[in-house]
């Protein structure tokens, strides 16, 4: 390409992408190929931009795409089907259905998770976090309803707070009684006043239960204090803050907000 031979250069680009797809369908778990077949095809692009074939170019590496996450998931299909005792090939299963947006079919897995492990908090607090994605209200409903009741007695104070986290994360109560989660919230800070994911919830709590000017307040507090390696709760509290200051008519200051957190959610 940089001699100026176009049509080499399409040649060998072709014959790498020919050679990474070959080796991709083979061995589907090889982990260099994605990014291989993505540097290929944007050298391809590279050369017919501003041509009527840059078009052709995209279409062809949407379809590789396309074609790899049926082959990965076909993969995984096949190995919960080999090994219906097994949990780790379902597992994997749901995390690719959930990074690939495919929420529903995620969530039919993780409820099996659930099911065969129930004493694991995460896999309830990620199905309730989909369920409320999803807009489920009832199924989010009891789902909440039974992870309060198997997790917020925990001795451990941070399972407690996935178990009130999961029940706040949609509007008007859906996951149980607001005034009764703003409390055990307020018991959660008590035992542990210093940490930012309580500090958090505290923040929370107080916008689901209407308190929106302290809710912002301790979102203020949290981000005044919030550790560095922990982006997704970042996120978390801006969405927080965007939430109340929209509700106390701050309508300007509630977008900035929202934008800055989606930024950071990318």
């Amino acid at each position: 390409r940089a001699a100026g031979n176009a049509a080499e250069a399409e040649r060998h680009y072709r014959e790498a992408l020919r050679l990474t797809e070959s080796v991709t369908a083979r061995f589907p778990d090889v982990p260099f190929s994605t990014a291989f077949i993505d540097r290929s095809y944007s050298g391809l692009a590279q050369l017919f931009t501003g041509t009527d074939r840059a078009a052709e170019i995209e279409q062809l590496r949407r379809s590789a795409h396309q074609q790899r996450r049926d082959r990965e998931l076909l993969s995984l299909n096949q190995l919960v089907e080999q090994h219906p005792g097994s949990d780790r090939a379902l597992r994997a299963r749901a995390r690719w259905l959930l990074s690939h947006g495919r929420f529903t079919a995620a969530d039919a897995d993780y409820a099996r998770l659930v099911q065969l492990h129930p004493t694991e908090h995460w896999l309830w607090y990620f199905r309730a976090c989909l369920l409320a994605y999803l807009g489920w209200d009832q199924p989010y409903r009891e789902h909440c309803h039974a992870m309060i009741d198997r997790f917020a007695g925990d001795t451990e104070v941070t399972i407690q707070d996935k178990a009130i986290k999961s029940a706040l994360l949609l509007p008007d109560g859906v996951g149980g009684d607001v005034e009764d989660l703003a409390a055990r919230a307020d018991r959660i800070l008590q035992r542990a006043p210093g940490a930012d994911w309580s500090t958090l919830l505290k923040g929370l709590a107080e916008c689901r239960a209407g308190r929106y000017a302290q809710a912002v307040e301790w979102m203020e507090k949290y981000s005044s204090t919030a550790p560095r390696g922990f982006p997704a709760r970042v996120v978390t509290a801006n969405a927080i803050a965007a939430i109340a200051s929209y509700h106390l008519g701050r309508e300007q200051e509630a977008r900035t907000v929202l934008e800055r957190a989606t930024r950071q959610a990318v």
